[in-house]
């Protein structure tokens, strides 16, 4: 009969760790910075995964930031960069490393809405590259703060210090 009690016990233990559900692995994706300024909603999206940020929420690569309207987003990334998205803008961060002394990149796709770049310690790196997309305009980023966003029905950019290289499939 112990016997009995024993096995009934651990089957039942057993019972109890299978049915508990596995949670799946924490996120992998690197921590690129931080939400230092929001004004009403913005979100992060990644596969289908939507996150309301708040003030000191994690921004990890691949990460679709967007904002809604009246809404403002700042986003102060590792270096010291810092990226201000306006009214119903949304940027995703493709591509971020920071490597002091080493490989030093950021490509951002602003896919809508205007923003605000400015560059932090990768300013003064000579191994940087530093680049911003959008769906009419690549521009690449010479240590330096400027505007991106739409105006008069058009794309506009407003250079406030230093040098942006603006191209597109046109030339």
């Amino acid at each position: 009969m112990a016997c009995f009690k024993r096995f009934s016990l651990y089957g039942l233990l057993a019972l109890v760790f299978v049915s508990v559900p596995v949670r799946a692995e924490p996120d992998a994706r690197p921590v690129v910075g931080e939400v230092n300024r929001i004004q009403n909603t913005a979100y992060a999206t990644h596969d289908g995964d939507v996150r309301q940020l708040a003030m000191g929420s994690p921004v990890l690569m691949m990460d679709s930031l967007t904002t809604g309207r009246d809404a403002r987003l700042g986003v102060l990334l590792r270096d010291g960069s810092t990226v201000q998205l306006g009214e119903n803008a949304e940027l995703l961060v493709d591509r971020y490393v920071y490597q002091p002394g080493r490989e030093r990149t950021i490509t951002l796709d602003a896919v809508k809405g205007a923003l605000r770049f400015i560059s932090g310690k990768m300013r003064r790196s000579a191994k940087r590259d530093i680049q911003i997309r959008t769906p009419v305009l690549n521009l690449g980023v010479r240590g330096t703060d400027f505007w991106l966003g739409p105006i008069d029905g058009a794309t506009g950019v407003l250079v406030l210090e230093g040098k942006v290289l603006v191209s597109s499939r046109y030339g």
